[in-house]
Formats: structure tokens, sequence, C-alpha cells
């Protein structure tokens, strides 16, 4: 089949939804079938001269100052990438399939013409969702249609389609990357009083909350509590929290590996990659409770969750693991033998037939 794998904007940096659309276009290319990824300067057109113009000296320049294309990700070599000027009919070739990766890329593909490939949807908006405003919130909304074959990413994202009167053809939950994340050092090994967290600018993401919880947790520990943090921004927190930047993939299971325990403070999660990457690794995790990692982390269990935007209660479950080894090796195992489940290659064969079910357009 020839897939046309559609984008809302290149972005250099790492990026859980950037990842997980990568990866299903390598799968897909793997599996034999003829992929190229679109990325657009602009989401409407400019057809002007002028517009054309400044399009290729876009593309041009993003090629020239970003080697590789994607510095934080291995894309699959055969995968095409196309850097276009917009999502109109001219810059979207023929296919048997087109699949909207966002709200902002489905609004513009439900109107293309049939000849551009029958129309697919995988969403991963569930964040973008709970925090937008009413008019915004109807916009998302209204690109869950039977415009496309919709796929959920994870149950509270099936169940955010299903308020907005959809039903999606299917739930494919994102994978883990077996080759990219595993546990290079026991959870035993561990230096027990270290954990880390990722950090970004917008509040949802509960970065606040964990700073919070880190300096509670400083004042009962002191200079023996070692925290680390990382993402592709970096966010103001004490100068004994250490920064990792931007890790690559390989830098990243290092991290991992490293700490004890792994943090997530996000209010809202469509799925929350880092911390089923981090169970991959054997970390034991503490997460807020941010409707995608409902997916995978069971309180007391697989994991221990915690209300959202409760930095005290985040720093006493963060606490309960660094004084009690047992709960926390327990956790440790279980949450790698749950993450487990999530197979990229299962994901991948999913997609792949509900892609090939109607047949070619």
């Amino acid at each position: 089949m020839r897939i046309s794998y559609v984008l809302p904007e290149y972005y250099a940096g790492p990026s859980g939804g950037h990842h997980v659309h990568y990866t299903f276009a390598g799968l897909l290319q793997a599996r034999g079938h003829d992929v190229t990824l679109f990325i657009p300067q602009y989401l409407v057109a400019d057809r002007s001269v002028k517009g054309r113009i400044a399009g290729r000296i876009w593309a041009a320049r993003v090629r020239l100052r970003n080697r590789p294309l994607f510095p934080f990700f291995a894309l699959h070599p055969d995968v095409g990438v196309r850097l276009v000027p917009d999502l109109g009919p001219r810059s979207l070739p023929r296919a048997d399939a087109v699949i909207a990766t966002s709200w902002r890329t489905a609004e513009l593909l439900r109107h293309l013409p049939a000849d551009r490939g029958r129309k697919h949807y995988i969403v991963y908006d569930y964040e973008i969702w709970m925090t937008a405003p009413a008019p915004l919130r109807a916009r998302i909304g209204g690109t869950f249609t039977d415009a496309f074959r919709i796929v959920a990413t994870s149950e509270v994202g099936r169940q955010m389609i299903r308020s907005c009167g959809t039903e999606p053809a299917d739930l494919i939950a994102c994978g883990t990357d077996a080759v990219a994340f595993g546990c290079d050092v026991a959870p035993e090994q561990r230096a027990p009083l270290t954990f880390a967290f990722p950090s970004r600018p917008e509040d949802f993401k509960g970065t606040a909350d964990a700073v919070a919880a880190a300096v509670a947790l400083r004042a009962v520990y002191g200079d023996r509590l070692a925290v680390t943090s990382f993402g592709y921004e970096q966010v103001a927190m004490p100068a004994w929290v250490r920064w990792s930047g931007r890790p690559s993939q390989a830098e990243l299971r290092r991290l991992y590996n490293s700490n004890a325990v792994f943090v997530t403070p996000s209010h809202y999660e469509g799925w929350g990659l880092p911390a089923v990457e981090s169970m991959v690794c054997g970390c034991a995790l503490v997460t807020a409770d941010n409707g995608g990692c409902r997916d995978y982390a069971r309180d007391e269990a697989t994991a221990l969750v915690v209300p959202p935007r409760q930095p005290a209660r985040l720093a006493e479950a963060i606490d309960r693991l660094l004084r009690d080894d047992a709960l926390r090796l327990r956790l440790a195992h279980a949450g790698q033998q749950e993450a487990r489940r999530f197979n990229w290659d299962v994901a991948g064969a999913r997609l792949e037939r509900l892609l090939t079910a109607l047949g070619p357009a």
C-alpha cells in the first residue's frame, strides 16, 4: 500500500507524540508498505508565487540545519520524508491510505479528494482536549467523525472519542522499544535515594509539583538524595537537581537505569511514553493519575498512583519507595512485567490490519 502519514508540523526535539508516529510509520514500512511522512510548513495553503518560493526555502533550511532530520529518533531508512508547503490536495499525492495524526491535520484531511487514500486518524490529543477552552474543544471534537477510521491509543482516549458520539475502529496502545530500552542494572543494585522526572514548561505537565516534592524530600534526606530531570526545554528548578537536557535514546536508557524511582507528575497524558520506558528499564513508577497511565499503572500493584496537582501526596509516595526497599523492588519488577505487554510489533500489525481491511482505495 501507498500510505501518506501526515504530521502537523516539523519538530526537531524529543516528543512522545512524534515518537509514536515515527514508530508507526517505520513499522508499516518494515511490513512492506510504501510510507511517506508529510510535514507542512503551514497547515493552510498559500498558493501565491511568494508563498511557493517561501515553502521551498523553508524546506531547504530545515534539511540544512537539522542533520539528521530527526536527531532524537532513528527513523526507518526507507520511510520517505517530504517537507511540503501545506496540507492541500496539491501537496499530497494519490495513495491507498492517508493518516491524520492530530486534530489540526484531521480538520484538513477530511476534505481531501477520495483518490488521496482512505482516511484514518490516530488520536493522541487527550491532554490538549483536557486543557482546551470550550471553542477549541468543540473543534477537536468535530474531527471525530465517520470521515475517518479512528484509532484510539489509550482507554481514556477511547472514552474521549466516545463522548463526542463516535466509536473508534480500534484501540491500539503504544508500545515499548525492546531494543532501545531495557534493564541493564537490576533494581536491587540501584542506589535507593535516586529518582528522575521529565520536565516541561506547560502547567499541566506538573513539573512544579515534581519540584515541590523534590524540595520537600531534600529537606528530609539532604544531599544523600539524587534527583535528575530532563526535557526539551530547561525549567527553573533548584541547582541540586541534575539537568540532563535532551537525552538521546541511549542516554535516556542510561538515565532510567541509574535511578531507582521514576516520577510522572503530569495532570493529563494521552498515554505517557517515558513512564512505560522507565518501567521497562526497571524503575519503580510513581505517577499522578493523568488518564493515560491507567492502562499500565495500577496503584500498589504496578506503580504508586496519586491524585494530580497534589505535590505533598507525590512526595509521600516517592518517600515510601525511598524508605521501603521491599515495596520498591516489588513494584519495579511488577511494573517491568506490565510494561512488556505493550509491544510495538503487535501494535504495528493491528494498525496494518485496520489499514488493509477494506483493501486499496
